[in-house]
């Protein structure tokens, strides 16, 4: 078997996507109905749009992570949805029979919807499903506060639950200030009704109260390597800043059990290309895989996520 704790799609699936994520921001793109491209049952309308981030269409694309199913990450093929169709990412049965004892999956699927406009912007408007009789968002919190749950091993201030919430969810916006040198994180926007298309904001994060309903925008030429990304599981971390031992300042030495890692047990990115379909650029999953092509435990992974 051959571990890999980080699978990457191949460099070409990137620049496809990429590619045509440029080609709606060509000035020879040819302006869609109301101002945006139509995705599936219709897509996105230039009127107040309440429910944005609803569920997807009847036509649905499903990633499973199979495409990482080979011995040489370099030979996992891209994946992407059919255009015209939304796209469901959810971990297959064999994988969800892997996750450590003691951690949980905190979300059962993400369903993905695309908008791309005229102007060269595209949207991301997602359902995050959670698992049944979960802890909900919660629940991404539950590894770092098991592992030190008094913080005692970070090297700068432990992220608050509602940070780990936000990393997992890819909501928050990290700004820093290069005359301090610090940086500040901030929240998503948080709203009851989504903003009607003509009222989005640029580069904004949105989001509901209970996190289930998310939408973001930004350019479509500067989603370099997503528009979003997310995980599914909660992250497990021995340090703060998870970094080498010469950035940990006067952080005491880590336990014998910890290997700086964090991570959840699985994650992927987002890109949305110029005729509304959706790509994964990347993805991972903490498992081995078989000679055979079928996934098995990764003897390295350990309680703790190592």
């Amino acid at each position: 078997m051959r571990t890999a704790l980080l699978r990457i799609t191949t460099a070409t699936a990137l620049i496809i996507a990429t590619g045509c994520g440029l080609a709606a921001c060509s000035d020879n793109a040819e302006p869609a109905p109301d101002d945006a491209v139509e995705t599936a049952n219709g897509g996105a309308e230039n009127e107040p749009n309440d429910d944005a981030a609803s569920a997807p269409a009847a036509d649905i694309s499903v990633y499973d992570f199979a495409n990482l199913l080979v011995m040489d990450p370099d030979d996992a093929p891209g994946w992407f949805s059919t255009p015209g169709n939304d796209a469901r990412v959810e971990l297959s049965d064999d994988l969800k029979q892997l996750v450590p004892e003691g951690h949980d999956i905190v979300v059962d699927s993400y369903d993905l919807h695309a908008r791309v406009f005229a102007t060269g912007v595209c949207a991301l408007d997602v359902t995050v499903n959670y698992a049944p009789d979960g802890p909900g968002p919660d629940g991404f919190t539950a590894g770092t506060k098991e592992l030190h749950p008094d913080g005692e091993f970070a090297y700068n201030e432990t992220p608050t639950d509602d940070e780990l919430i936000w990393q997992a969810l890819d909501l928050s916006t990290v700004v820093y200030d290069t005359k301090s040198g610090t940086s500040d994180t901030e929240p998503p926007q948080f709203v009851d009704d989504f903003p009607s298309d003509d009222d989005l904001a640029l580069d904004t994060k949105y989001s509901t109260d209970d996190y289930t309903k998310l939408t973001f925008v930004k350019e479509c030429q500067s989603q370099d390597y997503g528009i979003a990304s997310f995980d599914f599981g909660d992250d497990w971390q021995c340090i703060n800043d998870g970094n080498t031992e010469s950035h940990r300042g006067d952080a005491p030495a880590l336990p014998d059990n910890c290997m700086n890692s964090f991570d959840s047990f699985a994650g992927f990115d987002v890109i949305i290309a110029g005729d509304g379909s959706i790509s994964i650029p990347s993805s991972f999953a903490r498992a081995t895989v078989s000679v055979s092509g079928k996934w098995a435990q990764d003897p390295e992974y350990n309680e703790h996520g190592n």
